[in-house]
Formats: structure tokens, sequence, C-alpha cells
């Protein structure tokens, strides 16, 4: 059970909770989470059978547990609100932190003296909390304190590792680390496949999934603590563990290169779009929500134009209505190449990745000095790192927000439609020179220091 869980602390920040894999993803890290509620209960209640007179101190504890769950729930149903209601009504944030934590610890107390885990208490109080009406507020005032304490959790669990016990049970721990990973990656593959899932997306997800959690620790202790297990098994699978959730960043990386792979293969199978003679026309990559406006303009303009994107999603909801959208990463030189931009007319770049971007300008400058590129720039840093990677134009989200709202103010207080668009044309372009400017400053010196360079021969 406690191998079973995997970190909701570390994949949903990688993945999210939207598109395919963060939605499958989050549904189960939300039953997981649920299901620690009663699975500590259970080792909590079981802990007195190590020593004492088995099923009936057992049934004891367990009597004493259910009614004091049930007493704490209707207290908190009664208590709760008019409690954060009087913390509210003074307008101290602290005043109401220090009602959050009361709360908290007085159930852990409960919990405790019922024969419990304190660990139970302090998940009761959270859905207590979780039923009021103060939910948010207590969550935002209290969300400084969650990086905080994961981290310090963390590491504690770090701290707690002996580096020679790893030295010396490296092949146990590495064979511990890779069948605990391959084994719930290939069941979580299995189980997304029969509900219908993508293979992409079932690959995917398995591996994100596949490391165990930072509550596996917190199950693998209450065992501890109950007998269940011995010391030395808890301290070896809290080891893994601990790997585990180190390894988790790369796990989910080499999920999506897998995805890629098997996406990129099925939708092959399925036809994709072709490149003919002609040339592609305008190249768009990245076909998010910018690129699938400035797609959405140029048919307007009678311009042909082949889309990029990455995310099998996209790609299968663009073709659906009819936008001629390539699957394909464009990291791989390969599909640069496919892209035949020597040949294309213009190319966008939308990605909402700067380095990315920066790089994939770079490239294309020397394969295609002539070919106009026009870029989405974060800010005016990122717009003038643009230009020195040789883009055409390089246009700042920031930027073009603020002549938006200046233009809108400006019309809303009765100014002139077209002196209102004369001025914002001639701020555009008095902000891209400077911009520009900015970026031959950068290249310049830099120029000249090679240039004072000696060689050696």
């Amino acid at each position: 059970f406690a191998l079973a869980l995997s970190s909701t602390a570390l994949v949903l920040p990688l993945v999210g909770t939207t598109g395919a894999v963060g939605r499958g993803a989050f549904a189960m890290l939300l039953f997981e989470d649920l299901a620690l509620v009663p699975l500590i209960f259970v080792l909590g209640a079981l802990a007195p059978t190590a020593t004492a007179d088995g099923w009936s101190n057992l049934a004891g504890v367990a009597l004493r547990g259910a009614a004091t769950v049930v007493a704490m729930y209707v207290g908190g149903r009664l208590i709760l609100p008019r409690l954060f209601g009087q913390a509210a009504r003074t307008k101290s944030p602290e005043l109401f932190l220090a009602a959050s934590l009361l709360v908290v610890i007085v159930a852990s107390v409960a919990t405790t003296a019922a024969g419990l885990s304190p660990i139970v208490g302090a998940l009761l109080a959270g859905l207590l909390i979780a039923e009021t009406e103060y939910h948010s507020e207590v969550e935002v005032i209290t969300a400084p304190f969650k990086g905080l304490a994961l981290g310090v959790f963390l590491i504690t669990v770090g701290m707690s590792l002996d580096l020679r016990l790893i030295a010396q049970n490296w092949p146990s721990l590495l064979l511990a680390v890779t069948g605990v990973v391959a084994t719930k990656a290939v069941v979580t593959f299995l189980f997304l496949r029969v509900a219908n899932s993508r293979r992409g997306v079932a690959a995917e997800t398995g591996l994100l999934m596949g490391s165990p959690s930072e509550t596996t620790l917190i199950v693998l202790a209450t065992a501890a603590q109950a007998q269940l297990i011995l010391p030395s098994t808890a301290s070896f699978w809290q080891t893994v563990t601990a790997i585990g959730l180190t390894i988790t960043p790369l796990l989910a990386k080499l999920g999506r290169t897998v995805s890629r792979q098997l996406e990129s293969r099925s939708t092959a199978d399925a036809g994709d779009v072709e490149i003919d003679e002609e040339g592609p026309g305008t190249v768009v990559i990245g076909f998010g929500r910018v690129g699938r406006m400035v797609a959405d303009m140029l048919a307007v303009h009678g311009q042909r134009y082949v889309a990029v994107e990455a995310d099998i999603d996209s790609v299968e909801a663009a073709r659906a209505q009819g936008h001629p959208v390539l699957f394909g990463d464009v990291a791989r030189l390969e599909l640069v190449d496919r892209l035949k931009l020597d040949t294309a007319k213009a190319l966008i770049l939308t990605m909402d990745d700067p380095v990315l971007t920066v790089r994939l300008a770079r490239r294309v400058r020397l394969l295609a000095p002539n070919l106009p590129i026009v870029a989405r720039a974060r800010d005016t840093a990122h717009a003038a790192e643009l230009y020195r990677a040789g883009v055409t134009d390089a246009v700042p989200e920031t930027l073009e927000s603020s002549l938006q709202l200046a233009e809108a103010v400006l019309v809303d207080l009765g100014v002139a439609m077209g002196p209102v668009i004369a001025s914002i044309h001639e701020k555009r372009d008095e902000l891209r020179q400077e911009i520009k400017a900015a970026a031959d400053m950068l290249v310049e010196p830099r120029v000249r220091k090679a240039k004072r360079t000696p060689r050696k021969v």
C-alpha cells in the first residue's frame, strides 16, 4: 500500500491538472490522498495488537477511533464555522492562521488519545476545514507554509539517510527502485489502456506515477510504529522512496519522450499532413491560443500555412476543425528539415518556451538567411535576445498588452480613434527600435572583444 502511492507534491507541478496526462494523474492522486485516511486509520488501529490482547483490543481501538471520528465530524460541522467566523471578523490574518493550527492540533490530540495516529487527526482536520465556507481563506493563509513544510519534511528525510548503508547495499537498492518504478508504470499503463487512453498518454502517466510518494514515508513510519514491519525494513524502503522522489523529474522527462515517440508513430499510421513541392507557405510553430489566432488571420487573408504542435490533443482537435497541423517536437533536427523552411514564405514562432524559441531561431537563420522570422517574446529582454538570434521581428507580450491597454483607455476617454491608432503604431516602432538597439549594443562588445583576443597557433 505504501509503495503504491505517488507524489502529489511533485507530479502536479510537473503536469498540472489539465490535458490527458494531467487529468489522469490528478484523478489517481486524489483517490490516493483520500485512501490515505482509512489506511492510516487501520494501521493505527492495528498497533496495539503487537503487544496486547489481539482482536478484542483491536476492536476496542476501532470503536474508540470511530467514535472519535464521528464526534470530530459532528463537532467540526457545528463549531468550525463559528470559530472561523469570529476569526474573520477580527480581520487579523494571524488569528485566522492560529485558529487553523488550533483545529489541526486538537484533532491530532483527539485521535492520539483514542489510540490512533496523530496523522489521522491532521487529515480529518483538513477535510473538516475544506467543508467550511472559509476553506479558500485558510488555503491562502497557509499557502506560504506548504512549500516550507514540504521542504523541511524532505530535508529531514534526506538527513536520515545513511550514505554508507546506501554504498554497501546499492545493488539491492537499485533493484528495488527499478522494480517499484517498473511495476507501477506497467500496471498504470495497462489500466489506462483498458480505460481507452492512448498509448502515449498511458506510457507518460505510468512513468510519471512510477516513483513512490512523500506519503509513502508516512505510511512506512506508521507501520513501523505499529510494529507491523521491522524498523530495518522501513528504513530500507524509506531509502528507496527517497531515491524515487529524486528521480521523479527524470521519469517525467522520460515519459514525455516515450509519449512523443509512440504518438508520432500512431499519428504517422493514421496519416499526417504532407508538405507539397510548392513549399509549406507560412510555418506556424506552436498551435496554442496564440498560434491558432495567427493561423486564423492567415486563413482570412488567403495565405497558405502549416502549423506544428507537440501536444497530440491539440493536433487532433485542430485537424478535426480542418487545420493543417503536423505533430512533432521542433527540438528534433529531422522535423526542422522536414518542414522545408528554405522554401517557406515566413516562419512564426509562438511557443511558450523562451530557450527553445531562441535556439530554433538561431538554427533556422543559419539554414535560411533570407527567411522572415516573427517570434513571440516573453518580455523586452527576451525580445532583444531573439533579435540577436536573427529574428526579423520579436513581439513582446508585455509590450503589446500595455499598448492595447493604452489604446482602450484613450478611446474610452473620448480621444479619436485615428490619432490613437497612429500614436500606438508610433510608440510600437519606437520601442522596437530601442529593443533592437539594445540587442546591437550587447553584440558589439562581444565582437570587439573577439577581435582583440589573440589566437594561438
